[in-house]
């Protein structure tokens, strides 16, 4: 007996809408997004469990959780609809697309390969759009008072201070708490106190050093 399972995940709660082989809506059902409530509900399923879901910032955890208690677990990628949204229609058109073959390849989760290496990944790209739009932001505030500030010489707070006081007073406060300096110093200490990255050292203002970190991670 198969059961094809679409789940659409929420931070409180996921929507479940079961099928049978020929396409005949079994039961739906909301379940508290936990652990071990959605493991429970699982196992309350009988047949051959086929689960569908979307990625999203819960599905590595999903993943290891469930996917001991099904025969087959799909992660899709998400896509727009056009018509009635609900959480259960969302649930019932990822159990049918699976039921049908049409779910697509399945995103690759594997949290006991390489999870190191994915996780400082994650954490790099995110510190580079953090100082990027920090850099943005600083450009941004002289543009606004008409101030020329091409080069790196802006990123530099020793040799800023000419720029500084083109700026009016209250302006100036502000440039000093988002500066760049202020910017990868917060981000530095993100690095020295996760418990994954003991090992690492702050990055500092140099970013880009924090690549060479991730490499001799991945060679260990």
């Amino acid at each position: 007996m198969e059961r094809y399972l679409g789940m659409d995940v929420h931070k409180t709660s996921c929507s479940f809408c079961v099928l049978d082989a020929s396409g005949r809506r079994v039961r739906q059902d909301v379940v508290e997004t936990n652990g071990q409530a959605l493991v429970g509900y699982l196992k309350q399923q009988p047949g051959r469990l086929h689960l569908c879901f979307e990625e999203s910032e819960w599905a590595l955890w999903l993943w290891e959780i469930l996917s001991p208690f099904v025969a087959e677990l799909v992660v899709t990628q998400g896509e727009k609809r056009q018509g009635v949204k609900s959480d259960m229609v969302d649930a019932q058109v990822l159990a049918e697309r699976l039921r049908t073959g049409q779910a697509g390849p399945s995103i690759f989760k594997a949290p006991n390969r390489c999870a190191k290496l994915r996780e400082l990944g994650a954490v790099y790209e995110a510190l580079t759009r953090d100082v990027v739009r920090t850099k943005n932001r600083l450009r941004s505030r002289f543009r606004r008072r008409g101030v020329e500030c091409t080069g790196p010489e802006v990123y530099r707070p020793e040799r800023r201070q000419k720029r500084l006081r083109s700026l009016p007073p209250a302006m100036t406060s502000t440039q000093r708490v988002t500066s760049f300096r202020e910017a990868t110093r917060c981000t530095g200490l993100i690095v020295a106190e996760h418990p994954d990255f003991s090992g690492l050292r702050p990055i500092g203002r140099n970013i880009h050093g924090f690549f060479a970190e991730i490499r001799a991670t991945a060679c260990e």
